[in-house]
C-alpha cells in the first residue's frame, strides 16, 4: 500500500506518520501552525530563497493538524487559461489544450500585493498558486521547457509570478503553497522532467507549506507516474512540505490531505477525523479562471461563512476559496469586495 511507502518515509524525515498517531496534535513549533512571517533563508544561485539544510523536520502528523488548523487559504488560478479559455462554460473548456503561444500570457497590471491584501481583509491564513496547470505554461522560468513566462512578455520576459507570490504573502504573514498540475498537455510526463521542475520550485522559493497536485490520480494515473517515486523526491528536497492530491479519494493513500471540490465532492461528513481540505471558486457559475461572462454573480458571505467554512472547520478540515485574477492580473473588483465581506463577517462573529 502506498501510504506505507508514505509512512517510512516519514520514519525516516519526520518522525511519525499521521496514520500512526492520534490526531489533533499540537501545531508544530517553526512549521506552518504560527501566523507570523516566514524567518529570512539563504539566497540560492537562483536568487531564490533556499530552505535551510539544517531547518528541524516536523512528523507528518503534526505538520497535518497545523494545516488543518490554518482554517481559511486563498486559491489563486491564474495561468494561460486566464487569457486562452476554449470557452466560457464548463470546466473543460478551462483546460488549456497545450502549444499555446506564450505570447498569450500578457498581464497588463499584475499586483501579487493586491492578491494578498485582499486574501488578509478575508482573515486568510494561507494561498496557493496555479504555477502549471494542465496546458503546460509555466509560471516562473523553468529550465525543462521554453514554454513558459520568460517566452512571454510579461517583465519583458523576465517576470516571474511565482516569486512575485510568495515575496507579497509572505510579506504579509501568510503561508504559500504551490499547484502543481502533472497532467500536461504540452510536455508530457515524463518523470525526470516533473522532479526537474519540482526541484525548481522547492529550491528557489523558500518555504513550501504544500505541494498542491492535480492531473494525477484522476488522469495520469500513479503508474505512469509512481507517487512514491515524487513523494520520496519532494520529502528529500523540503521535509517539511505536504503533499496534497487531488484525487477525488478520501483516504490518505496517495495524500497527506484529502481534497473535496466543493462543487463535485461536498464536503467532509461532520463525524471525520482526517485531515482534509475543500476547495470552492468564488464564482456562482463554479469557473476557477477568469472569464468576462459569468463574473458578476459570486457565492454569498453566507454560503462561504455559514454553508462552507463553519462546517468544514468543525470536521477537520480547511477551506482553500478561489479567486480568478483577470487579464490584468488583478483580482476583479466584486470578487475583493465579497472578500472584504467575508472578512467582516468572521470579524463580527456572524
Amino acid at each position: 500500500m502506498v501510504r506505507s511507502v508514505a509512512c517510512r518515509v516519514g520514519a525516516l524525515l519526520l518522525g511519525a506518520c499521521s496514520s500512526c498517531s492520534p490526531a489533533g496534535g499540537t501545531a508544530p513549533s517553526g512549521a506552518f501552525g504560527d501566523a507570523g512571517p516566514v524567518s529570512h533563508a539563504p539566497r540560492d544561485a537562483a536568487g531564490g530563497d533556499a530552505p535551510r539544510e539544517d531547518a528541524p523536520a516536523t512528523s507528518l502528523g503534526g505538520l497535518e493538524q497545523a494545516y488543518v488548523d490554518l482554517g481559511f487559504g486563498m486559491f489563486v488560478h491564474f495561468n494561460m487559461s486566464t487569457f486562452a479559455r476554449a470557452d466560457a462554460t464548463g470546466v473543460v473548456g478551462e483546460w488549456e489544450q497545450g502549444g499555446e503561444d506564450p505570447k498569450l500570457f500578457a498581464p497588463t497590471a499584475l499586483d501579487a500585493a493586491q492578491w494578498a491584501d485582499a486574501a488578509v481583509a478575508a482573515h486568510m491564513r494561507y494561498a496557493v498558486l496555479t504555477t502549471k496547470h494542465h496546458g503546460g505554461f509555466s509560471l516562473w522560468d523553468t529550465a525543462q521547457s521554453t514554454h513558459d513566462v520568460a517566452s512571454s512578455p510579461f517583465r519583458g520576459g523576465h517576470g516571474d509570478v511565482v516569486k512575485e507570490f510568495v515575496d507579497a504573502f509572505r510579506s504579509r504573514g501568510l503561508k504559500v503553497g504551490l499547484y502543481f498540475s502533472i497532467w500536461d498537455r504540452t510536455n508530457g510526463e515524463d518523470l525526470g522532467f516533473i522532479e526537474g521542475q519540482l526541484t525548481e520550485l522547492l529550491t528557489r522559493y523558500g518555504e513550501i507549506s504544500c505541494l498542491w497536485f492535480d492531473g494525477w490520480g484522476w488522469n495520469v494515473g500513479y503508474d505512469a507516474v509512481p507517487f512514491d517515486e515524487i513523494y520520496r523526491h519532494v520529502k528529500s528536497l523540503q521535509p517539511n512540505v505536504l503533499v496534497v492530491e487531488n484525487n477525488h479519494k478520501r483516504d490518505l493513500t496517495h495524500t497527506d490531505i484529502v481534497v473535496y471540490e466543493r462543487m463535485v465532492d461536498g464536503i467532509p461528513p461532520a463525524n471525520n477525523a482526517i485531515p482534509s481540505e475543500v476547495a470552492m471558486t468564488v464564482r456562482a457559475d463554479g469557473a476557477w479562471f477568469y472569464h468576462p461572462a459569468g463574473g458578476d454573480e459570486l457565492r454569498s458571505v453566507d454560503f462561504i461563512v455559514h454553508q462552507s467554512l463553519d462546517p468544514v472547520r468543525a470536521a477537520h478540515g480547511t477551506v482553500l476559496l478561489d479567486v480568478t485574477p483577470d487579464q490584468r492580473g488583478l483580482i476583479p473588483e466584486n470578487q475583493v469586495a465579497l472578500l472584504q465581506g467575508v472578512g467582516a463577517g468572521l470579524a463580527a462573529g456572524r
